[in-house]
């Protein structure tokens, strides 16, 4: 094991099922970054299927470093280090130097089911290089278990605790220069479902008058927006944030009134009469295509539903504010291949001055210098539209267009892995299946494949 962490300073899991490009960073005593700048290291987290838990952070270190820093716990809530999928780390080459062959992101990959631990280094000369260990050589460990080990030699990463990372950490241990090159770590998680309940209660007599059920990946987080039952009207109807757990600590409850009942204000500090202000044309619902029985307007019938990933087919940029000015720019994403489109997670609506639809997004190009960024994009179809497919194409054939392939599963969670496609290979699809915020192509086998569009394209080609 001391063996292995010589030659990897971070790396990616991935299971049996998955195809992930791996790699490892090297730690050597002459690689040696930039001394003077402080550390800004990405971390996101996500399942096995791409879907992002919402609980991206940026760790911030300080370079030099004057006093004891926290790092961050690589566990979210209610996860364990056997439910570990793929953990990448990724580095700047260009901020290394004293090593011919720098190392740009290094992998770890965990196959449970094959009891084995893969460790994967891309270079920046494009040579990869493969480390496999198996049960007998995990010295009794889970391979969860032997790479938690191993990945926690790194002071500033945790597994169940945040760690303290002393001054000297930083300063004086010429094995942590590459630290100082890192720019971002993908921590994936095997899937654990997990599900909120929502409560519509009548304030009145505190009688349930409607249930509703988020559905999810446990410590996945996102808001809910109430919709007042027939016969009722909300009390509050601002969208209420969640976070999915093991138990039933994150279910929720939405005060409702009859209509008949009025609902009595709280007075304000200058007059008792509360003041009625028409609602907007430009404001919506964006958790109904139809007007809700408070009349607010419907989200368009295009829009990308909260959570769901889209991707740009046009050169686009992020902004800070819903009306863009290109002094507002925060990212610039230039037109690219089908595969290579830059892609992101929808978290909220908003509307320009001039009325014209926004996107509130984070972006999710795991490995890009944009990873993590949150602005607004548009939602014009012509530039921005989703990842996932809606419909079975006419032919009902499609094509892996993936340059890694697609696996196919016997569940729709994408689990019970069957057989691996090739890019170029044809299937034959029966129908599509909505599974969360994402769909799934049923071949005429009985298995799935993903729609996501980056990885196939409806037709033959």
């Amino acid at each position: 094991m001391g063996k292995l962490f010589k030659r990897l300073f971070f790396g990616v899991f991935t299971v049996a099922a998955m195809v992930v490009t791996l790699s490892a960073i090297s730690v050597s005593a002459k690689a040696q970054a930039n001394e003077s700048s402080d550390i800004n290291i990405n971390v996101t987290y996500s399942v096995v299927n791409g879907q992002n838990l919402g609980q991206d952070q940026v760790i911030s270190l300080k370079n030099p470093a004057t006093g004891s820093q926290k790092g961050f716990d690589a566990l979210l809530k209610g996860y364990g280090v056997n439910d570990l999928a793929v953990i990448t780390l990724y580095q700047d080459p260009t901020k290394v130097t004293g090593v011919d062959d720098p190392i740009k992101k290094a992998v770890y990959i965990i196959n449970p089911a094959e009891e084995t631990m893969t460790a994967y280094t891309e270079y920046v000369s494009g040579n990869p290089d493969w480390q496999e260990i198996h049960s007998n050589e995990m010295d009794g460990r889970t391979p969860g278990e032997y790479a938690a080990n191993i990945i926690a030699k790194i002071p500033f990463i945790g597994f169940g605790h945040v760690p303290e990372v002393e001054a000297n950490q930083i300063n004086n241990n010429q094995d942590f220069g590459n630290l100082r090159a890192m720019t971002g770590i993908d921590i994936m998680y095997l899937p654990v479902h997990a599900t909120a309940n929502v409560k519509y209660v009548n304030e009145a007599n505190n009688q349930t008058v409607k249930s509703y059920s988020i559905s999810g990946y446990l410590a996945e987080t996102g808001t809910y927006t109430p919709v007042a039952p027939s016969g009722y009207k909300l009390i509050n109807s601002s969208s209420i944030p969640y976070t999915l757990t093991k138990d039933d600590s994150d279910d929720l409850t939405v005060s409702v009134v009859p209509i008949s009942t009025p609902v009595t204000p709280s007075p304000d500090s200058n007059n008792n009469t509360p003041t009625v202000t028409p609602q907007k044309n430009d404001s919506w619902n964006p958790t109904n295509s139809n007007k809700n029985a408070t009349g607010e307007p419907a989200v368009p019938n295009y829009a990308a539903v909260k959570g769901a990933a889209v991707y740009a087919t046009n050169h686009i940029y992020m902004y800070k504010n819903a009306t863009f000015a290109k002094s507002q720019r925060i990212a610039k994403y230039p037109k690219a291949k089908r595969v290579d489109r830059p892609m992101f997670v929808v978290t909220d609506y908003a509307r320009s001055k001039a009325g014209a639809l926004r996107y509130k997004v984070r972006d999710v190009n795991h490995g890009s210098k944009t990873a993590g960024k949150v602005g607004y994009i548009t939602a014009n179809r012509k530039f921005v539209v989703p990842v996932y497919y809606k419909s079975v194409p006419k032919n009902n054939k499609i094509t892996i267009i993936s340059k890694r392939g697609v696996h196919a599963y016997r569940n729709v969670n994408l689990t019970k892995y069957v057989k691996h496609y090739k890019k170029g290979v044809r299937l034959t699809v029966k129908r599509i299946v909505k599974h969360n915020l994402t769909t799934r192509y049923q071949l005429t086998n009985g298995n799935y494949v993903t729609a996501n569009k980056k990885l196939v394209i409806q037709g033959n080609y």
